[in-house]
């Protein structure tokens, strides 16, 4: 935290994060409100607010991080498991900005046929429990990041024992390298559905109609024994099977959930 100039404020910055905290888990009534049912003291709204504005983004961040982890249990969220691995899932959207003086110079808005749209967008990304909807990690692409630069991110918050799924937009080489070394080294596995114009080398077929494939990384293959893709051709489509087509790490639990004659779902 950067040293404060001035005198000491009368209400320390530790009540003003629990009631930030507080407030944000309420879905009615003001900070200040909350500030006041909290330590029945009184405190502006503007000055909350700009205690708020001046406070920096790790703040935040730390906050996510330490409020941020897996809930579901087994045996009262049975559906956020699958034979005792925890299914997570990666997810973005993007926020539109209100118009103030220092959104608009830190954030540039989109072009489109009309000239530029009416709000700034901030993509974000989460990882989160799939049952109970639950945020493990979060990101915010302060600085114009994508979302798959985000997924990027969160996959360092990957818990042991874990699923995670993902859509085509992580489909691709350069995003499986990287699961596979942070699943690797924390004992997880994923499925991804793997977009259908990349070409992959088949090496080996399986009797239940899955391929052990190589994909190339930066002119640079993915161990050969660590990817399997289910009827994943040369050209990276479907081969006699669905148009979804998922990649899985080769020893991970997933090599079962699909028979010669069963579609994936």
């Amino acid at each position: 935290m950067p040293k404060r100039r001035g005198r000491r404020p009368r209400v320390p910055l530790a009540k003003v994060l629990s009631a930030l905290v507080f407030h944000f888990m309420n879905g009615a009534g003001t900070l200040a409100e909350h500030f006041g049912q909290l330590f029945e003291d009184e405190l502006c709204d503007s000055s909350l607010s700009e205690r708020r504005s001046r406070l920096p983004w790790e703040v935040f961040s730390e906050l996510m991080r330490l409020g941020l982890r897996a809930l579901a249990q087994p045996a009262s969220h049975p559906q956020a498991f699958w034979r005792g691995w925890r299914l997570l899932a990666l997810d973005g959207t993007q926020f539109s900005l209100t118009n103030t003086p220092q959104i608009r110079a830190t954030t540039r808005k989109a072009k489109s046929r009309r000239g530029r749209a009416a709000f700034a967008k901030i993509t974000t990304g989460v990882l989160l429990e799939l049952g109970l909807h639950n945020p493990l990690a979060a990101a915010i692409g302060r600085e114009g990041q994508s979302e798959w630069a985000l997924a990027l991110q969160l996959l360092a918050s990957l818990p042991a024992q874990a699923l995670l799924l993902a859509d085509r937009l992580h489909g691709c080489a350069a995003f499986i390298a990287a699961a596979q070394r942070v699943c690797a080294k924390v004992g997880s596995h994923f499925l991804v559905r793997a977009r259908s114009k990349i070409r992959v080398k088949a090496l080996q077929r399986f009797k239940d109609g899955s391929r052990l494939v190589r994909l190339p990384v930066n002119k640079r293959a993915i161990s050969a024994s660590s990817l399997s893709g289910s009827n994943c051709a040369k050209s990276g489509r479907a081969s006699n099977g669905p148009a979804f087509a998922p990649w899985s790490c080769g020893c991970g639990p997933v090599c079962s959930i699909r028979t010669p004659h069963q579609p994936w779902n």
